[in-house]
């Protein structure tokens, strides 16, 4: 049993499948309330090691940033750093349609897939003997519960996650100081001040108490 958010879920999904493994993912969210968050996605050394080995990129799938830019409240350009690493830009929603495909894909090499959205895993049981994990969940809208047995299953439902309670019931959340914004704006429409990021760069505007980052 895995618990993850969906694109790290789906992450570990295609490697264990390019190892042979049978593997059911359970989203908790559906299809809508995934694309609902889409926007931008910064993908560091780690990320795109996983994107070349296992999504078969080329120069269309993201952007290379060049660098950082520090931006004033007034809309100056205060400092450009290079990259301290290798750093690209990309959406979250083309990263999780390849994660997706990719796991669905049928291959005489590797078994069957199994990608269910709107599930939401409630518990598990295993007895350390079986084989099998069996996993107690229920479809939104439904109250009726399904089981489910299967030797690997990735529970996707994020930061409050059910699974991650069970298999670690002492761990708890706490609140970091601060509360971060997604969304995005048409290209037509980005502001002179952040011009950079259709560059590729990434823009931080700082603020009193708070910043941006594009």
């Amino acid at each position: 049993m895995k618990v993850g958010g969906s694109l790290a879920g789906l992450m570990h999904a295609v490697v264990l499948k390019s190892l042979g493994r049978k593997v059911i993912v359970l989203e908790s969210r559906k299809d809508h309330e995934l694309h609902a968050e889409a926007a931008g996605l910064g993908m560091g050394p780690n990320a795109q090691k996983l994107a070349r080995e296992y999504l078969g990129i080329d120069e269309s799938f993201a952007i290379r940033a060049p660098g950082s830019q520090i931006i004033s409240p007034d809309g100056e350009i205060v400092a450009e750093l290079p990259p301290g690493f290798s750093v690209i830009m990309c959406t979250w929603g083309l990263v999780y349609e390849r994660l997706k495909t990719n796991f669905l894909s049928l291959s005489k090499l590797s078994p069957a897939s199994v990608y269910e959205t709107g599930v939401r895993v409630n518990r598990f049981e295993y007895d350390g003997q079986d084989a099998l994990v069996k996993v107690i969940c229920t479809r939104k809208n439904e109250t009726m519960d399904r089981v489910i047995e299967a030797p690997l299953v990735i529970g996707a439902d994020g930061y409050r996650s059910s699974v991650r309670h069970q298999l670690q019931p002492d761990l708890k959340s706490n609140y970091a100081g601060y509360v971060a914004w997604r969304g995005s704006v048409p290209e037509t429409q980005t502001p002179d001040a952040l011009k950079g990021i259709l560059e590729g760069k990434m823009i931080f505007t700082l603020l009193p108490g708070h910043y941006v980052l594009g």
